[in-house]
């Protein structure tokens, strides 16, 4: 009996085990799918950022080309665009910004009227000294 119940418990374990290797294998090769797929597409972002860097030819090294542009022909300030100062007014709107005390005690925070009522303290700063003392 008792070797009839280990050759039982053998046969669930291996069932087990052969369920988790099949579980095992299909996870392995979604991943190594995924990987191929993630590799081209890094392949096929690499290729668009060489394109771009191609089509930009930066090179800092060369004074920035003649304005082409008549309506800025006319002008003296070449580095000014009509289209910063629209930006700039754009940047200035803005969301409120709200700024909340980390302590509930309103005597560390006075009122602006507390302020004037109070004596202004006595200053502790001294004259310096010269670093080279004359004689007297």
């Amino acid at each position: 009996k008792d070797m009839l119940s280990q050759i039982k418990h053998l046969r669930t374990e291996n069932t087990t085990l052969l369920s988790e290797s099949q579980y095992l294998s299909v996870e392995k090769k979604e991943l190594q799918d995924e990987t191929s797929a993630l590799e081209a597409e890094i392949g096929r972002l690499q290729n668009e950022v060489k394109a771009r860097e191609a089509e930009t030819n930066l090179d800092l090294n060369l004074a920035p080309p003649e304005i082409q542009h008549p309506e800025f022909a006319s002008h003296n300030n070449y580095m000014r665009l009509p289209a910063s100062e629209h930006a700039f007014q754009d940047s200035q709107i803005m969301n409120p910004a709200y700024v909340f005390p980390f302590s509930s005690n309103s005597q560390v925070y006075p009122a602006p009227d507390a302020t004037k009522s109070t004596a202004t303290p006595t200053s502790t700063v001294k004259k310096p000294q010269p670093r080279y003392p004359t004689p007297n």
